[in-house]
């Protein structure tokens, strides 16, 4: 799909030309399939073209995994289990052969993937479930929590919004835990091995340092703002149980224009509520 694309964007136009490239080659793909449709561009053809190209999609992917596993089941013990960074990297290496034109891989991602690839060929060769990533989550959390650049800015909200507005706790207690987890096993021997609780007592120290940092930072903000919007929506809720009464009481009749402002302290509770 990554090369397809990489095809139709090669031939100019941004985002919008190869998007309207890709809609007539799959309007070509799909002509037998649309050819109950007058206009293959009303809702329904498109819709229709849509819900083909992602059947297509996913039977590539499902053929790729396999080819990718060598057929064999999940758990069925055939073989060392493939390594999900060294196939990632050479499928990257492959879309810059092939694509040299659009696109060049820098000289340090390749060093660093493939030695990321040997780390969890390593790692699979004795748990088959092993995933490297997840090992670096903890010092991903630290320098998420650590570091205010725009950068970093970015990737923690992303990781604990995800792509909407709402903050999601769970992944805050993960960031937490990692950031615990890192500090415990870089802290000291006795430490990583959970015979101290000097580990724990550092990330402890090093959480307070970031929420109580004097200079500001972006987890500061990201905390004030749901604090802020947590006491707002407490807030209302307050007064609308508080005032519930004054909306039952009948309404006061409206006083004369030159009386109004001497009315006001009567007439304005009942406004609010």
């Amino acid at each position: 799909a990554i090369s397809k694309m990489l095809r139709l964007a090669a031939k100019g136009g941004g985002p919008a030309g190869a998007m309207r490239r890709m809609v007539e080659e799959n309007k070509e793909k799909y002509a037998a399939q649309l050819s109950q449709f007058d206009d293959l561009d009303s809702p329904e053809a498109t819709k229709e073209r849509q819900r083909l190209f992602r059947e297509d999609w996913q039977r590539e992917q499902a053929a790729d995994a396999l080819a990718r596993g060598g057929g064999a089941p999940a758990g069925g013990g055939g073989g060392a289990a493939s390594s999900t960074t060294a196939d990632l990297t050479a499928k990257i290496e492959q879309l810059q052969s092939e694509n040299a034109d659009v696109f060049a891989i820098p000289d340090y991602f390749v060093y660093m993937s493939r030695a990321f690839s040997t780390l969890e060929g390593i790692g699979l060769s004795s748990d088959s479930n092993y995933a490297i990533l997840k090992e670096c989550f903890p010092y991903l959390a630290k320098r998420l929590l650590s570091d205010d650049s725009p950068r970093a800015r970015g990737a923690l909200r992303t990781l604990l919004y995800g792509g909407g507005d709402e903050l999601s706790l769970s992944r805050l207690s993960e960031v937490a835990s990692g950031l615990e987890a890192y500090t415990t096993s870089t802290t000291s021997v006795s430490a990583s091995t959970g015979a101290s609780d000097e580990g724990r007592k550092a990330a402890t120290e090093q959480l307070a340092a970031v929420l109580l940092s004097e200079d500001g930072n972006y987890v500061q903000s990201l905390l004030l703002k749901e604090a802020a919007g947590t006491l707002d929506a407490t807030v209302r809720e307050r007064l609308a149980t508080a005032t519930a009464p004054l909306r039952r009481l009948p309404r006061l009749p409206t006083p004369p224009a030159p009386l109004a402002p001497l009315a006001r302290p009567l007439t304005l509770p009942l406004e609010l509520a």
